[in-house]
């Protein structure tokens, strides 16, 4: 009894968090305070920040749907994107849709 990711689950994900880098980048916010490293990093690149915590949660649960059956509706088998789609994309749209940013995000 094995698992596997497939390409797609490592490819799709890469290039939405690609995007967010891209964006946070290229939207040159400003910096309050460089004294601590992770507020700081937060405040320059907080979609990709977003974007590799909800991927990396999204994981989480597709192992434990593989290895402990915590599966949706309990079939077995299911596609590792299920989890990843959600737990990535969903937080991105909710988060720039409060700070404003969606429509210049989807542009």
């Amino acid at each position: 009894d094995y698992a596997m990711l497939g390409l797609g689950d490592v490819i799709m994900p890469g290039l939405l968090l690609s995007f967010m880098v891209r964006y946070d980048t290229l939207s040159n916010r400003p910096v309050a305070v460089r004294s601590c490293w992770p507020s700081w990093f937060w405040q320059r690149y907080p979609y990709w920040t977003l974007g590799v915590v909800g991927y990396c949660i999204g994981l989480f649960l597709a192992f434990l749907a593989n290895t402990v059956g915590f599966t949706i509706l309990n079939v077995k088998g299911q596609p590792a994107l299920l989890y990843l789609v959600p737990c990535t994309l969903g937080p991105l749209s909710l988060y720039a849709f409060v700070r404003g940013d969606l429509q210049e995000l989807w542009d």
